[in-house]
């Protein structure tokens, strides 16, 4: 099921505000109480990488240290000229790492 993220924001502020929280505030982002005319002009990616196995999970049981993530980070940097050689919508794209309760990134 497709969900408008405009017109359903009532929803989502119900039902999936534990998802969208980590995205609330980050670049001025306001996912929970955005409407049509004050829509987030960008696309944010969230990965959120384990640091140490907490507990089981379905998804992934890999887990990352400080040094492993920015290995990561690094690779990512060096193949991006390749990972969007055919895209052409793309005019900008950063990498910020950012503390568990940051949301400025500009401070990161």
């Amino acid at each position: 099921e497709i969900m408008d993220f405009v017109e359903s924001h009532d929803a989502l502020n119900g039902m999936y505000n534990d998802q969208f929280k980590p995205y609330q505030g980050v670049f001025d982002c306001n996912v929970l109480g955005c409407s049509s005319e004050d829509g987030f002009p960008g696309t944010l990616f969230r990965f959120p990488l384990r640091m140490r196995p907490r507990s089981a999970s379905n998804i992934s049981s890999l887990s990352f240290d400080a040094s492993s993530v920015e290995k990561l980070m690094q690779s990512f940097v060096d193949d991006f000229p390749n990972l969007l050689l055919f895209v052409q919508s793309v005019r900008k794209v950063s990498l910020y790492e950012l503390d568990a309760e940051a949301t400025d990134p500009s401070k990161a």
